[in-house]
């Protein structure tokens, strides 16, 4: 969806998406079978004002996304979670952007065991710059 005009002071651009899995799986034991899912979705957005500051237009974006999985360690759900925000300028419409942002993860249920079993962290934060020239 994006809503603005031309002469409004910003414009909004929003985004989702939520998808489902079931995947079947045999246990041997009985020969029963077992239904399991899995569901990844995410949610993004972004306003971008629509005025010049220098020699282009700057804006703000955010995103948050997760993942889950069900039984899928020790019989328990593994869970991912990662959100998201950066900063967006904008030169002669798309084809030259700057960006700047920070990316926060973490696992909680099955998949924060299973990490802390390897000596691993749960939770990670990542800086990122971005650049983008299009000709």
């Amino acid at each position: 969806m994006v809503f603005g005009k031309k002469d409004l002071v910003g414009k909004i651009d929003m985004s989702l998406c939520y998808n489902v899995d079931t995947f079947t799986q045999k246990i041997l034991i009985k020969l029963m079978v077992k239904s399991e899912d899995s569901q990844f979705w995410w949610v993004a957005g972004q306003f971008l004002y629509n005025k010049f500051i220098g020699y282009g237009r700057p804006a703000i974006a955010v995103r948050f996304e997760q993942m889950n999985a069900d039984n899928a360690y020790n019989n328990k759900d593994v869970t991912y979670n990662r959100a998201s925000i950066f900063l967006n300028y904008f030169i002669k419409g798309y084809s030259a952007w700057l960006a700047v942002g920070v990316d926060q993860v973490w696992y909680t249920n099955g998949a924060e065991d299973y990490l802390l079993t390897k000596g691993k962290q749960r939770n990670m934060t990542d800086f990122s710059t971005y650049f983008q020239f299009r000709f």
